[in-house]
């Protein structure tokens, strides 16, 4: 897959990167559709402190952007309430593991 990675402190690249696969039977694969930068993104890519890493030096690549939407392109079998095809989306309001179910495309607003 093609997708934005982080090589260091200022060195963010589109380029090629694993595919995903599913780590166990309650975790979903998506296939990102639009992505944006959050601010955390920002002082990762300028080498900052955030919790418990320091993203200035001897961090493995990894994939950046995690408010996004996306649709399910597989699930695993004990994964309830979302199936192949639905569109999700994460925002930085909710958590990683919570995503939002969008109805017929659209987006609505969760407290």
């Amino acid at each position: 897959m093609q997708a934005l990675v982080f090589n260091g402190p200022r060195d963010i690249r589109y380029e090629s990167y694993a595919d995903p696969q599913l780590r166990s039977d309650n975790s979903v694969i998506l296939k990102v559709e639009s992505c944006s930068i959050c601010g955390s993104d920002l002082h990762m890519y300028h080498g900052a402190h955030i919790g418990n890493t320091e993203y200035g030096s001897n961090i493995p690549k990894f994939c950046v952007g995690h408010e996004f939407i996306g649709e399910v392109v597989e699930a695993g079998g004990d994964v309830h309430g979302f199936k192949v095809g639905d569109k999700v989306l994460a925002a930085a309001r909710n958590r990683l593991r919570q995503l939002l179910r969008l109805p017929h495309g659209q987006c609505r607003i969760v407290p």
